[in-house]
C-alpha cells in the first residue's frame, strides 16, 4: 500500500521518515550511531489540535557545558594547556564550540496528543523536506479528522 504523503526529517541526532496512510502514520527512525526503529500510530487515537514550539536540541546544552567546563579547567590553573589533560580539555572545548555552532538554530516542532492528553506524535521542521513541513502537517490533520469521523460513524 502506498502512503498518501511522506515527510523526511533530519536533525543533528538522526533522521525520521513519516509515511501517512489513511488510518495510521508510520515512523521509521535512525539515530546516528544508535538505534533504529519503526513505529505506527493509529490516526483515530489522535486529537487534531496541533501544538507548536521552537526549541534548540539538547545537544546545544551539552555543547555549552563542554565549553564552560573546558574554560573553567584551563582558567583555574587546574590543568596546564600544554599537558596531556590540558590538551584534552582544550579539545573538548573546541568540540563543544563546533557542536554549539551546528545546533544553535532553533527548530520548529508540531506535536499531537492522544484523546487522553498524552503526547503521541512530534514532527520537526528540519531536513530535506522542511519546505513541505506545513503541507504535511495540514494533510496529517485532515487525515486525523477523517479517521475520527469514521470512528464516530461506527459508534452510532
Amino acid at each position: 500500500m502506498e502512503p498518501i504523503a511522506r515527510y523526511r526529517e533530519k536533525r543533528f541526532e538522526g533522521r525520521r521518515d513519516f509515511q501517512l496512510f489513511h488510518d495510521r502514520v508510520v515512523i521509521v527512525a535512525k539515530e546516528y550511531m544508535g538505534a533504529e526503529s519503526e513505529s505506527s500510530i493509529m490516526l483515530n487515537t489522535l486529537v487534531a489540535v496541533p501544538n507548536r514550539a521552537r526549541a534548540r536540541g539538547s545537544e546545544f546544552s551539552w555543547a555549552v557545558m563542554m565549553v564552560v567546563l573546558s574554560v573553567a579547567l584551563l582558567q583555574s590553573g587546574t590543568v596546564d594547556l600544554f599537558s596531556y589533560w590540558g590538551g584534552m580539555a582544550a579539545s573538548m572545548g573546541v568540540s563543544g564550540a563546533l557542536m554549539g555552532l551546528v545546533t544553535f538554530r532553533k527548530i520548529e516542532w508540531v506535536w499531537l496528543n492522544s484523546a487522553l492528553g498524552i503526547h503521541s506524535l512530534n514532527i520537526a521542521k528540519s531536513g530535506p523536506d522542511a519546505t513541505f513541513f506545513d503541507a504535511f502537517v495540514e494533510r496529517l490533520l485532515a487525515q486525523v479528522i477523517e479517521a475520527n469521523k469514521s470512528v464516530d460513524e461506527e459508534l452510532k
